[in-house]
């Protein structure tokens, strides 16, 4: 179940909604690859840092703890403000407008933005149900639905390359050579706004973490389930990136958003039969449609347990900190998470409505470059805490050690503080929303102290 956590947590909605992102800010195939090459680097040494901690640390709440344990609990409830206020429920409500893009596609009719919204809650209350019931209900349900995704786009990353061997128009190189007008000239720039999109389509690698505590030999299976979680989505994200990219320009990724899949499966077999286009782009909608379920499921497996840590240490929140006695899971928190999720959505649509804006739920898209690069500070907080719990706590016992130490954990540190930079200087409005974002948490949690604390 470790395992699939990691690939269904990463394997998600990304990797539908991100390469037209990350296309429109590279303007050509060779630096959208290299930042998906990158994004998969950095993700394996974050890995490797991360399960050091993780091992060393087998608790609830992953990077809560690391957090807590290196620089305090007021740096660690950013940390959780952050991600169970806006970073949590923009994930959810990003599967919720792909899931609902699919049911309409499935069904071929058009329903309101109200009635998407509807919908939604009604899967978020669902799934909710099922992890209160247990995280084996949770972990089957993820099982699942990680490996028909898994099976899914490997076919579809095949698919070119069958249809080529069989004499039909597929792969073709020439499209490696399509370009896209950019905005910005700088390479510096276009690289770190492909990155930015490309790691929203890795984040989650670390899915493992806040469930520590509820995992068997935590110090054998941690490693496991997040080195072989990473190997799986590097070999299926290549693959896919390869078949995207072979079959398709620039313009068409870009113009394509989060419906890729079904208009490169059109694309493709419309020239040999119309009908079997139609059925494997229906084929491909119930898949995602899957997906989006278990992207939403694991969303609300792993946010809670970051929320039962800080209940755990914050007696004004301790009711989020108390697991049910029958199931034995963290019944208020995975509540709270999920009417979050639902009051996000909900208060996005109405500032659309009351905005007079599209009816299009488009803008959580934007919501996840704000959530990377608030993430990016706090994973750079975390690696950080490597360097620092081996001095503050040098004699924790730990079963795993990041190789290469010291000089893994600082070539992450510094990569990640340039992305911040550049993604700064590239798109600042997004940037200085992130670091706000997280930075009300800090007079939130002053407030929850005990005031015998705040007069000393």
């Amino acid at each position: 179940m470790a395992m699939a956590m990691v690939v269904g947590n990463v394997i998600g909605n990304g990797i539908f909604s991100k390469p037209g992102e990350a296309a429109a800010a590279a303007g050509n195939v060779s630096l959208v690859t290299w930042a998906w090459i990158a994004g998969g680097l950095v993700s394996l040494i974050g890995g490797l840092c991360f399960a050091e901690l993780a091992v060393a640390y087998p608790r609830a709440g992953g990077i809560y703890v690391y957090l807590k344990e290196a620089y305090g609990r007021s740096i660690a409830f950013l940390f959780a403000w952050s991600e169970f206020v806006f970073g949590r429920p923009a994930s959810i409500g990003v599967c919720c407008i792909i899931l609902m893009a699919q049911v309409k596609a499935i069904f071929k009719t058009d329903i309101m933005m109200w009635e998407e919204i509807g919908l939604s809650l009604i899967a978020i209350a669902i799934i909710a149900t099922l992890n209160i019931r247990g995280v084996i209900w949770g972990g089957r349900v993820q099982g699942f639905t990680t490996l028909l995704k898994c099976l899914m786009l490997i076919l579809l990353a095949a698919l070119p390359f069958v249809l080529t061997g069989r004499g039909e128009i597929g792969f073709d190189t020439d499209n490696f050579a399509s370009t896209m007008k950019v905005d910005n000239p700088s390479l510096a720039v276009r690289f770190a706004g492909a990155l930015l999109a490309v790691s929203w389509a890795y984040n989650g690698w670390h899915a493992v973490c806040p469930i520590a505590e509820e995992i068997r030999n935590p110090s054998r299976n941690i490693l496991i389930a997040m080195m072989g979680g990473l190997m799986i989505i590097f070999l299926v994200y290549g693959l896919l990136n390869l078949a995207y990219h072979g079959s398709m320009t620039l313009d068409e990724i870009s113009q394509a958003n989060y419906m890729l899949p079904q208009v490169m499966i059109e694309k493709l077999l419309n020239p040999v039969s119309t009908k079997l286009a139609q059925f494997g782009s229906l084929v491909i909608s119930i898949s995602i449609s899957l997906s989006m379920i278990g992207g939403i499921n694991v969303n609300l497996m792993n946010g809670p347990r970051v929320a039962l840590a800080t209940g755990r240490d914050e007696p004004a929140l301790e009711r989020l900190g108390v697991t049910s006695e029958r199931f034995h899971t963290p019944k208020f928190s995975i509540i709270f998470q999920a009417v979050m999720s639902g009051v996000t959505l909900a208060v996005v649509a109405l500032y659309l409505e009351l905005t007079q804006q599209p009816g299009s739920l488009n803008i959580f898209f934007t919501l996840t470059n704000y959530v990377v690069y608030s993430a990016s500070i706090f994973f750079m907080l975390t690696v950080g805490a490597v360097i620092v719990l081996r001095k503050t706590a040098a004699d924790r016992e730990r079963p795993f050690k990041t190789p290469l130490y010291p000089f893994l954990p600082i070539a992450y540190l510094i990569f990640n503080a340039w992305f911040l930079y550049a993604v700064f200087i590239g798109q600042p409005v997004h940037a200085m929303v992130s670091i706000a974002l997280s930075l009300i948490g800090w007079p939130i949690w002053w407030m929850l102290q005990p005031r015998d604390r705040h007069n000393s």
